[in-house]
């Protein structure tokens, strides 16, 4: 968005406030840009990396609570059905608890990107092969 969103350009309307920000540290001003003091590219770079970095975390976590539920509700079937426990029920409840959590964090990812992930299905499919599964 430089220098479009700096003073003097075209959208530094939506910035208006971050002008004093530029006057107290000339790094993010017009002149250092105009120089080619290099802040805005290796801001950029470090941008991507962080993005980056937290979709892989975001997809780590998934995983992490995938295997955590799936964990607590084959104990919950061991303890029920093969060496039959008073504690079953605490397992049972935990995974399905996880199984809500998964489902409210999934739901309002895509609800916070506007479908990014699945908003391309129609509604029928996406029913029965997202919504349904999670519930």
């Amino acid at each position: 968005m430089r220098p479009r969103s700096m003073v003097g350009g075209d959208l530094h309307w939506i910035w208006k406030p971050y002008e004093l920000y530029e006057k107290v540290d000339y790094v993010y001003g017009v002149k250092a840009y105009e120089n080619g003091e290099g802040f805005a590219g290796a801001a950029g770079i470090t941008n991507t990396l962080i993005r980056h970095s937290f979709t892989l975390l975001n997809a780590y976590l998934k995983a992490v609570l995938n295997v955590l539920e799936i964990s607590m509700n084959l104990i919950y079937l061991f303890l029920v059905y093969i060496k039959v426990s008073d504690v079953a029920p605490l397992f049972g409840y935990t995974g399905a608890v996880m199984t809500l959590a998964k489902t409210i964090l999934y739901t309002s990812q895509e609800y916070f990107c506007s479908g990014c992930s699945t908003g391309h299905n129609d509604p029928s499919v996406a029913f029965f092969f997202w919504i349904m599964p999670n519930l």
